[in-house]
């Protein structure tokens, strides 16, 4: 895997979070949820910070990125209904 695409496994990564953290809101596990909420935040973060700081941003990351949020956000505010 090359550098470049570093930005693009962080957003993957972020939509893979989603699952965890919709299943521990499920079990009622607000610490874990919390920290696996933190940890998805700090990889938005951190991809869109590499990807400028380095020139590595692509097409391909410019709809990962906000779609991985979009996910992450819509799963979470569902679940968070539903409990």
């Amino acid at each position: 895997m090359s550098y470049s695409m570093l930005p693009n496994v962080l957003s993957v990564i972020r939509i893979i979070l989603t699952v965890p953290v919709v299943i521990a809101l499920l079990k009622g596990q607000y610490l874990l949820t919390l920290l696996l909420f933190l940890l998805a935040g700090i990889s938005d973060a951190l991809d869109g910070w590499i990807a400028k700081q380095y020139s590595f941003q692509t097409r391909l990351g410019s709809i990962l990125d906000p779609m991985a949020d979009k996910i992450l956000l819509t799963c979470t505010f569902i679940t968070l209904y539903w409990v």
